[in-house]
């Protein structure tokens, strides 16, 4: 990414061009409101804290203090790359501007390099795409096989049905994800379903977070929490899929009901349906 950035402020005149070309609403951090790039800020923050690609690694760490200063330098590293590849889709503004598909900037802008610059650019992106993909897919299989195959249908299943089973599930989530994503090339509804599943993926991060540090949470609280917060979400984007507009307010998106729903749903229902251990003590 910082090779294709080098290459294409040299070739349309560096920053200075860049600024004199582009309307000043580009180079603004809220002038698509700023409701909508907090919800943005709050949905990939929580959702990171929950990603199998960034769990992973922590918790191999081999103590707390390596796991923390980990965690901190990534975001550094990882923060400019959302910059980067804004600052690269407004040079393709630049170069193609009578591009109608806004989705084609990024391999429009490839495809006009030298094609050994370009091809590295291009094998990386895949590269980084399909690794954060692989434990993505992986970690659906898994839950499929380990939380309801094993735990619900047979818990007595053997090492070599569970794998087979894990296998049947990590293809049967890829081939889905393949279709999906085959179906959608040409919508602009891809970017929401990847925005909703950081959405839910950040609103289960309140589930964690309240069953970490609030004692009273139960385990039936924390799945009633995740359930109903899901279904709010469901209801809140198909509301505006049908009408145009979000309940309540046009601008009180999926993020902050998700949110607000996973804290409420999951502390009133923990209420609700106490741990055994909890009801045991007469609720103290």
């Amino acid at each position: 990414m910082l090779l294709a950035l080098f290459l294409v402020l040299a070739d349309i005149g560096g920053f200075s061009q860049m600024r004199a070309e582009l309307p000043a609403s580009y180079f603004s951090m809220v002038a698509i409101g700023t409701p909508r790039v907090a919800s943005w800020i709050i949905a990939s923050v929580l959702g990171a804290c929950t990603a199998q690609a960034a769990i992973q690694p922590l918790l191999v760490a081999k103590d707390v203090n390596v796991a923390k200063k980990a965690a901190i330098i990534s975001a550094f590293v990882v923060a400019p790359f959302g910059i980067i590849t804004a600052l690269l889709g407004m040079a393709a503004k630049i170069k193609f501007p009578e591009l109608a598909n806004a989705k084609l900037a990024l391999p429009t802008l490839m495809m006009s390099f030298h094609p050994v610059a370009g091809g590295i650019i291009l094998a990386s992106i895949l590269a980084a795409i399909l690794s954060t993909m692989s434990p993505i897919i992986l970690a659906s299989g898994t839950m499929l096989t380990k939380d309801i195959y094993q735990r619900v249908f047979k818990p007595a299943a053997t090492d070599t049905q569970v794998l087979r089973m894990s296998r049947i599930t990590t293809a049967v989530a890829g081939i889905i994800c393949m279709i999906i994503a085959i179906a959608l090339y040409d919508s602009a509804r891809l970017l929401d379903i990847v925005y909703f599943a950081y959405t839910l993926r950040g609103s289960m991060f309140v589930v964690l977070l309240l069953g970490i540090y609030w004692k009273r949470t139960s385990e039936s609280g924390a799945i009633s929490g995740m359930i109903l917060t899901a279904i709010v979400g469901f209801v809140w984007v198909g509301f505006r899929a049908i009408t145009g507009s979000y309940p309540i307010h046009p601008q009180f998106n999926e993020t902050y009901i998700s949110v607000i729903a996973a804290f409420i749903a999951t502390v009133s229902s923990s209420i609700i349906f106490k741990n055994k251990s909890v009801q045991k003590l007469g609720g103290k």
